[in-house]
């Protein structure tokens, strides 16, 4: 962890501020079901991440970017999540958009017990929580969506519940909504998904439950590839996904491995299998992979996108050997598309500190010869943007100052894309009150804060200006607990044994009075670097003391 006198500043995944991005530091029609419950794993929980991609306002960058109309993130909206898992997600999420409804469906009891438990210790009156098998959901049971996504678990499904599922949402989700789901693929998936089939077949044979048995599977197949197995010679992408599922916690790779189904998908069969369904491709959301020219290889490319839809995304996928697809749908029947500097303009505008900085984007000019990152028009927008409320703002601004429509929408496409500038779902505040103090504004917050101080990864917070999630690391929030009146003694004794990832100066171990210390004398440098910024993000507000 390194010394603790510097006070913090970090607001991200051990990333400065100045470094973030908007995230802080991507079958047979007739098939029969089968009883879900007997085959897909329930008997260990699986550990929830948060879906940055599946986000309203990431979703409605990528159509925007795409040239779709998206639902508005600034007005009443409805958002469904099937395979939520344990909520996590669609928490942040509900308490970044009050105004907007989240229903979250998945199939393992234990997770919808922790996601409604969360929900109902957080005060979140605007989620919903249902247990249920996919093939079991009616449409007349819900009403209309705006926004849907099935993050993570599509491979996972058998033919019968992919279609199940796609036929659900078409039926729940209105014209020119829009659907998020990713997927493991080909041909990406060439090695791994052999190494899947045979950890499946090797964990039926063993005891105990689902992570206990694939680690068992695993370790012996590994013993054969510590042995010189040709095929993990000849397949190192497998051997190091092999050595990963060791690794990483046994519960999660359980979901994962136990639950793939085939091969992996080819992105043709989903984009065709979707399109039966109802709906078009809209695009990636993966940002800038929409964006020929914000590939530093677009030559491999050329031509490609003069395809069909299905065949030039597998072009696409073949030539980075993609292994995960994150497409984005629309649901057909939508009616006219607004333009793009029409559809942006009411939206507010954030600029991360120092994200547009000329010489960051210069370095990435080089990477990307056919970007305009380092143009003049971007240039302008380094200088506007800091000041604009809305991109309507912003594109006046420009205007003023003689860049065409054209010109304008590329910039802001291409800084969009590679997120050095945002979509914010809500206008940032300011921090006006010195000498004042702080309170974190959302219960969600707080709680999440009390409850992951012992955890030495970083965790996710709420943001309404984002629309998404903040991840603060360890020792940010070590800071913000104490600005907000948590003794540096008690932060000790919450941390465990995590305290000893603290160190002085000189990187010696630190007992709790020399901790206390040097937290009490850094403090001021974490409130006047980073405080102002989660104020401005809607995380923490000033108030008088």
């Amino acid at each position: 962890m390194g010394g603790i006198g510097d006070g913090g500043g970090r607001v991200s995944g051990g990333r400065s501020v100045n470094e973030t991005k908007p995230h802080f530091d991507v079958p047979q029609v007739g098939a029969t079901f089968e009883i879900m419950t007997s085959d897909y794993t329930q008997d260990v929980s699986f550990n929830s991440g948060f879906g940055a991609l599946q986000t309203p306002v990431h979703m409605f960058t990528a159509a925007l970017i795409c040239g779709c109309a998206a639902p508005d993130i600034d007005k009443p909206f409805r958002y469904l999540d099937i395979a939520c898992g344990n909520g996590l997600t669609l928490a942040l999420l509900a308490d970044a958009y009050p105004h907007g409804e989240f229903v979250g469906v998945d199939i393992n009891p234990a997770h919808i017990n922790e996601a409604k438990e969360r929900a109902n210790t957080a005060s979140l009156k605007n989620v919903t929580f249902i247990e249920s098998d996919i093939a079991d959901l009616k449409p007349t049971d819900f009403d209309v969506f705006d926004y849907g996504a099935l993050g993570g678990a599509y491979a996972w499904l058998d033919e019968g519940r992919r279609k199940a599922a796609r036929d659900f949402v078409a039926s729940v989700l209105r014209p020119g909504g829009l659907f998020y789901v990713d997927y493991s693929a080909q041909p990406g998936m060439a090695q791994t998904a052999p190494l899947y089939r045979l950890l499946q077949r090797l964990s039926a044979e063993e005891e105990g439950d689902s992570a206990t048995r694939l680690t068992k599977a695993a370790t012996k197949l590994d013993d054969l590839r510590k042995a010189g197995a040709v095929f993990f010679k000849k397949h190192p992408i497998a051997a190091a996904r092999l050595e990963s599922i060791l690794r990483n916690p046994a519960e999660d790779e359980a979901h994962e491995v136990l639950n793939f189904q085939g091969y992996g998908l080819w992105s043709a069969d989903v984009i065709e299998d979707f399109r039966g369904s109802g709906f078009s491709y809209a695009g990636n959301c993966g940002l800038h992979h929409n964006l020929p020219e914000l590939s530093p290889s677009a030559s491999m490319l050329k031509g490609h996108q003069s395809l069909p839809t299905p065949l030039s995304e597998l072009f696409f996928d073949v030539a980075w050997d993609v292994a995960q697809r994150k497409d984005l749908y629309v649901k057909d029947g939508g009616g006219e598309v607004v333009s793009f500097l029409s559809q942006l303009a009411e939206m507010p505008v954030l600029a991360m500190p120092d994200a547009l900085h000329k010489e960051q984007r210069a370095n990435l000019a080089k990477r990307l010869p056919s970007s305009v990152l380092d143009g003049q028009v971007c240039d302008a927008i380094e200088r506007v943007a800091p000041e604009a409320r809305t991109f309507g703002d912003l594109v006046e601004e420009l205007k003023r100052r003689e860049f065409g429509d054209g010109a304008i929408e590329d910039a802001l496409k291409q800084l969009l894309a590679m997120r050095l500038l945002t979509i914010g779902a809500s206008f940032a505040g300011k921090a006006v009150l010195k000498g004042g103090g702080y309170r974190m504004i959302s219960p969600l917050n707080a709680m999440l804060l009390e409850e992951d101080l012992n955890k030495e990864q970083a965790r996710p917070f709420s943001s309404p200006v984002v629309g998404s999630r903040v991840l603060l690391p360890l020792k940010d929030r070590l800071y913000l607990a104490v600005l907000l009146g948590l003794p540096p003694e008690k932060a000790w004794a919450q941390l465990g044994r995590l305290s000893s990832l603290f160190r002085g100066a000189n990187n010696e171990t630190l007992s709790v009075g020399e901790f206390s210390g040097t937290v009490d004398r850094t403090l001021e440098n974490f409130e006047r670097v980073a405080a102002p910024e989660l104020v401005r993000l809607g995380i923490l507000e000033t108030v008088l003391v």
